[in-house]
């Protein structure tokens, strides 16, 4: 039985997770599916899109995160819907959509970050300007990936046996200003 396990809303995207790995995406407003991203990293604990929605991190309780881009051409047909509600509340002017957008065109793997290996992902946070994203696991270690240049750097390593007479230390929350 495959149980939903994360779900994350966007302005343009729902993206649910599951403990098969997949990892559904629907369009926000009409709530139709326009693909599936299969995660190959287990059960799904954690799923972070970037502010513009273009490229969307999935992880998992064993510590693998995946990066992946969203197609264009997915930003593109969801815009064109030039849908809008009449006075009973039903939607009109519907435009067809281009069904090149879906399946495995409608994204692409971009890389893994190898940093969190057996350790389940408590928080990412995307940059503002989509260049960075922050990783933080249940083992206190914070990576920074530049998805730019596809570089990962292990920020912050707390020795958790030293912190508070060995109290256990998840990163819950990583907040993120330039």
């Amino acid at each position: 039985m495959i149980q939903i396990t994360y779900v994350e809303g966007t302005n343009l995207f729902l993206f649910v997770g599951c403990t098969s790995g997949t990892v559904y995406v629907f369009s926000r407003d009409s709530l139709k599916l326009l693909f599936m991203i299969p995660f190959k990293g287990g059960k799904v604990c954690h799923i972070v899109a970037s502010l513009d929605e273009s490229d969307v991190a999935v992880a998992s309780i064993r510590g693998k995160v995946s990066i992946y881009r969203i197609s264009p051409s997915v930003h593109y047909n969801l815009s064109r819907d030039d849908t809008h509600e009449d006075q009973e509340g039903n939607k009109i002017g519907a435009s067809p959509r281009n069904s090149s957008s879906t399946g495995r065109d409608a994204y692409h793997h971009l890389f893994d970050v190898p940093h969190h290996v057996q350790s389940e992902i408590t928080e990412m946070q995307w940059s503002p300007n989509g260049k960075f994203l922050f990783i933080g696991d249940s083992q206190g270690v914070i990576s920074e990936v530049d998805v730019t240049y596809h570089k990962t750097n292990q920020l912050i390593i707390v020795p958790i046996e030293s912190l508070f007479n060995n109290c256990l230390l998840k990163f819950v929350e990583i907040g993120c200003k330039f």
